[in-house]
């Protein structure tokens, strides 16, 4: 119902200039090109005076890693620095502490990421990366990774444990510590189109561990920098999909848990639309969340409204074909459902809407005949589908 301040001074952070956070152990730290590294336990959050500002942090093997620093003598912005072994206070360079600093020039740009991957670390600058590993006395020691593939925002990096997956300048990867590899297929030329090219470095994601998800918000064109689109990707099943939403900033949300006597509803018509095994009835339970242009916290959590799905094409170019029924395979029958077919004669050319049928005992009946076929299926409720049949026969020669 309100926000707590914990500000420890007045600061300059913005839009263009966000805060980072990292947890050293219980200490939570939080940094910005603009303002000194703060620190906090419990409370308000405090300068760490010694310590360089910084617009990238990560927590690794015992270090705190910052990158894209100004430390009052040097605002360098391919330079990191590693805190003291096991002491986030100390910034002064020092073999028996192992504190230090150095800058990654065998490609140009600024270091727009740090990030930890078990023991190693990775920078990441728009259109390379360099991996990190700790050598005791040498302290860290980097190499570049072959290729072109970079990212130009933090928050446009997902940990999924044993990897990496970030959005580059013309393709999305995933990194596993010694190569990338591009998974975009299937949604990349897409999504580059329609992703806004100018405000990219806006792109924020949400991880839903529960369900092996990536919600990665971003800004579509036209749409003047606001995170209007998101892409969703299933990192176990290798699948895209679509869930556009306006926010203004992604975050997890920790739930406080409920027992009988505690739950804040009145009667069940309040109850939330949350099922009973969603963690938000768990104490500490995480999931998924965002803040709305409201500036209220919303889950991603509860029954799905509406949703679709497109087929491929279906067809040839050189036959008739009679679309007679589709019938689609539910893992989860939706509410109700509609099916829109949309047909073309020549491929590439503009595709023709046909009628809208509704669904009759689990399967959609449409008598159509066209060189090549397409379905848009509206679902209401909660769906899963593993696939469609569609019963077609030909019908003439082209």
């Amino acid at each position: 119902t309100a926000w707590t301040d914990v500000s420890g001074a007045a600061y300059s952070a913005s839009a263009s200039i966000p805060w980072r956070f990292a947890q050293f152990g219980n200490t939570t730290l939080a940094v910005n090109k603009q303002d000194v590294l703060q620190q906090s336990v419990t409370g308000a959050f405090a300068a760490v005076a010694t310590a360089p500002k910084a617009a990238a942090m990560c927590v690794v093997n015992g270090f705190v890693m910052l990158a894209n620093t100004n430390d009052g003598v040097n605002n360098d912005v391919d330079r990191w620095w590693c805190s003291g072994y096991m002491d986030v206070t100390n910034w002064t360079p020092s073999i028996a502490s192992q504190c230090a600093s150095a800058r990654l020039v065998d490609t140009p740009g600024a270091i727009t990421c740090v990030k930890a991957l078990g023991y190693d670390v990775v920078a990441y600058k728009d259109r390379s990366i360099y991996i990190g590993q700790y050598g005791g006395a040498a302290v860290w020691s980097f190499r570049l990774i072959p290729g072109d593939a970079g990212c130009s925002s933090q928050e446009a990096i997902a940990d999924i444990g044993n990897a990496h997956i970030f959005i580059s300048h013309s393709d999305i990867y995933i990194f596993n510590g010694s190569t990338t590899a591009p998974i975009g297929a299937g949604i990349r030329e897409w999504f580059f189109n329609d992703l806004d090219p100018a405000f990219s470095l806006l792109i924020r994601h949400n991880h839903d561990r529960a369900n092996s998800l990536l919600y990665f918000h971003y800004p579509r064109r036209g749409g003047g920098g606001v995170l209007n689109g998101c892409i969703v990707y299933n990192y176990k099943s290798d699948k895209w999909g679509v869930a556009h939403r306006t926010i203004e900033c992604a975050v997890e949300y920790v739930a406080s848990g409920f027992d009988y006597d505690g739950i804040p509803m009145s009667d069940w018509d309040s109850w939330p639309a949350v099922s009973y095994d969603s963690s938000y009835w768990t104490a500490s339970g995480l999931y998924p969340a965002y803040i709305g242009t409201d500036h209220k916290l919303y889950s991603l959590t509860g029954g799905s409204t509406s949703s679709s799905l497109t087929t491929g094409n279906y067809g040839s170019e050189d036959m008739y074909y009679l679309l007679r029924r589709v019938t689609p395979r539910y893992l989860t029958k939706p509410t109700s459902a509609t099916m829109t077919n949309y047909t073309q004669t020549v491929h590439g050319g503009a595709w023709t809407e046909d009628a809208t049928t509704t669904e009759n005992n689990g399967r959609f009946d449409r008598m159509k005949s066209a060189p090549w076929h397409r379905a848009k299926f509206d679902f209401t409720g909660d769906v899963e589908i593993s696939g469609a049949s569609a019963d077609m026969k030909p019908s003439g020669v082209l």
